[in-house]
């Protein structure tokens, strides 16, 4: 079961309002920016044991090569490092230039986590990765942010957002 509701405060970087709803299913519970798309992918599409949501800021204009997102994917019965392995590869395959230049074991969402900070390029734009690995209730959860070098100073505030609000139930 999936619930999206409004309420919530708001966070200003830029000067900026924003106003933020929660996403909601049966395992977790995450706020994210009003204005953001969602894209569900819980139906098997992938694999049956897989479920996938993408949160989607805006196109900032028409030129822009990188649209900052927030994914969560989660996959049941896997193991970490299986996991982390083939997220990695799967990264470091669909853009040249990447590399992993921080792993660091930490807590997040009161479960042991390893955070993975990968910087590349794609199409000439500098991005970066955040992505944290954990499990719980045994299954494996990859929560992963991206964005333009450049926009930092924007999107960091909000994805720290997102994460800081991230609940378990």
């Amino acid at each position: 079961m999936i619930l999206l509701f409004g309420c919530c405060g708001t966070l200003t970087p830029d000067d900026e309002k924003i106003e933020y709803l929660v996403y909601e299913t049966d395992t977790y519970a995450i706020e994210y920016p009003e204005d953001w798309n969602v894209l569900i992918h819980d139906d098997g599409e992938f694999d049956e044991n897989y479920s996938f949501v993408k949160f989607k800021s805006k196109w900032e204009r028409n030129s822009d090569p990188v649209l900052e997102t927030l994914d969560i994917a989660i996959q049941e019965d896997s193991e970490l490092m299986t996991f982390e392995d083939f997220e990695l590869m799967e990264i470091l395959l669909l853009y040249e230039g990447e590399e992993v230049v921080r792993t660091e074991n930490i807590t997040f969402a009161n479960q042991n986590a390893l955070l993975l900070i990968v910087e590349g390029n794609m199409d000439g734009t500098e991005i970066t990765y955040h992505v944290i690995y954990f499990q719980h209730d045994g299954k494996t959860y990859r929560i992963q942010s991206v964005s333009e070098d450049a926009k930092q100073d924007k999107y960091a505030p909000i994805f720290q957002r997102m994460k800081d609000s991230f609940e378990l139930k």
